[in-house]
């Protein structure tokens, strides 16, 4: 954590240093209300789809179980602001804590969520941006082909990695046993409960039955996120080619995987220099936009995500509240 507030400071205080504050805040003034309506209304529309696939990935998802992951997901991303993955942690532990369901299952479920699908879109924006920018990109990133095949070369791993282990938990157990494990029977025993529980997470994709649906929710959390993106940049009259505007969001996008509370700092950096060198546009006016676009996000989720939290608290779990409608109903007996 203080790694990634040292990073966010420092790439802050590099981005605003020769900026004109003042003029800033006036730009950011002549916003229109309606617009921040809109911007806040993708965002929200994001967080649902999200926290909708999340859902759905679970293995026998109750309906029951679709609000509180809503509430965990947010929750969850609203820490991510006070510090790096700080809400991949709370969003386990506050859905584990309402559903009964094992935290190693739902860290599983994390992860494929937040790394490998989200890894997946990023490939796919990458390489719609790189076939459109090709000759950008040469004089970019001379030698860009070598990085771009050893990030589908490591996603191509870590999907196969995690089918195998969905696919043929028993063999892959067995690997395991062979390192000598099984000679230590209560941490074998604790290792195999683990395993199973963590490739439950992930058994979703041992059924391809689902992936329609998966590819139709996922589609929707990105067109929120690229429209609320995308919109932004108009509101300061930020306009350009499609194969442009990727390019610029892609490398926005992984100010994010850098350790920031919130992509505070990282994505400033990132995106002003994307704006900057793909498009050409002044360095004030892209900091301007990418500042306006991040901060709303910013301010949207910890509001909800504080909301959310409030709501955890005073909402007893399901099995409280059986408890609690059962002694109701034990004391109306006796009173009778």
């Amino acid at each position: 954590m203080l790694l990634g507030l040292v990073i966010g400071g420092g790439l802050i205080a590099f981005s605003f240093r020769k900026m004109d504050l003042g003029h800033m805040f006036a730009q950011w003034r002549n916003v229109p209300w309606t617009a921040h309506c809109v911007m806040s209304a993708l965002v929200l529309a994001g967080l649902f789809f999200r926290g909708w696939r999340w859902w759905f990935t679970l293995p026998h998802a109750k309906r029951s179980e679709f609000w509180p992951a809503q509430r965990s997901l947010v929750v969850g991303y609203a820490l991510n602001n006070v510090g790096p993955r700080i809400g991949e942690v709370a969003r386990v532990y506050l859905l584990g804590k309402r559903t009964r369901r094992p935290y190693a299952q739902l860290a599983s479920s994390v992860l494929l969520d937040r790394f490998v699908f989200d890894f997946m879109a990023l490939f796919v924006f990458l390489g719609f941006a790189v076939w459109g920018a090709r000759p950008l990109l040469e004089k970019m990133l001379p030698g860009y082909h070598n990085q771009f095949g050893l990030l589908a070369v490591a996603l191509s791993i870590g999907l196969v990695g995690a089918l195998v282990g969905v696919l043929f938990p028993g063999r892959v157990l067995g690997l395991l046993g062979h390192l000598g494990l099984k000679r230590v029977p209560k941490l074998w025993s604790i290792i195999e409960r683990l395993f199973r529980q963590m490739m439950d997470g992930l058994s979703i994709l041992g059924s391809p039955r689902k992936y329609p649906a998966l590819l139709g929710l996922s589609v929707l959390i990105w067109a929120s996120y690229l429209a609320n993106f995308f919109y932004g940049l108009h509101l300061f009259g930020i306009h350009g080619a499609t194969d442009q505007m990727l390019l610029v969001y892609t490398m926005t996008l992984l100010g994010m995987a850098v350790p920031s509370p919130g992509g505070i700092g990282t994505v400033h950096a990132f995106g002003q220099l994307a704006l900057t060198s793909v498009m050409g546009i002044e360095p004030e006016l892209g900091l301007l936009a990418i500042t306006y676009i991040h901060g709303l996000n910013y301010i949207v989720l910890s509001l909800l995500g504080l909301i959310a939290f409030v709501w955890e608290l005073m909402r007893p779990n399901d099995l409280e509240r059986e408890r609690i409608k059962h002694g109701s109903q034990v004391e109306a007996k006796n009173e009778t």
